[in-house]
């Protein structure tokens, strides 16, 4: 797994931190807004993982966290979530 950025990833990088809206709690049906950081991105796969920070102020994502992964374009659809959410 590499660090190096392509067109394919959506120009994203390790170590960015990203709003980004997701659906959780019961049956999904929460829009949950929090913040996540890129941990790591295969250069094979285009696949890009991330950690959510599951405390609202933990800045630094050393306390829980919940793990995802998926390519450039289920990232911005969170990335649109989380814009959704601070309109309501």
């Amino acid at each position: 797994m590499t660090s190096q950025v392509n067109s394919r990833t959506g120009g994203y990088e390790i170590g960015q931190i990203l709003n980004i809206g997701y659906y959780g709690g019961f049956h999904n049906t929460v829009l949950m807004k929090k913040k996540a950081i890129i941990t790591d991105i295969d250069s094979q796969s285009d696949l890009i993982y991330i950690r959510i920070a599951l405390e609202d102020n933990d800045t630094d994502f050393k306390g829980p966290c919940r793990k995802m992964f998926g390519y450039a374009s289920d990232l911005q659809l969170m990335e649109e979530n989380w814009q959704k959410s601070t309109r309501q």
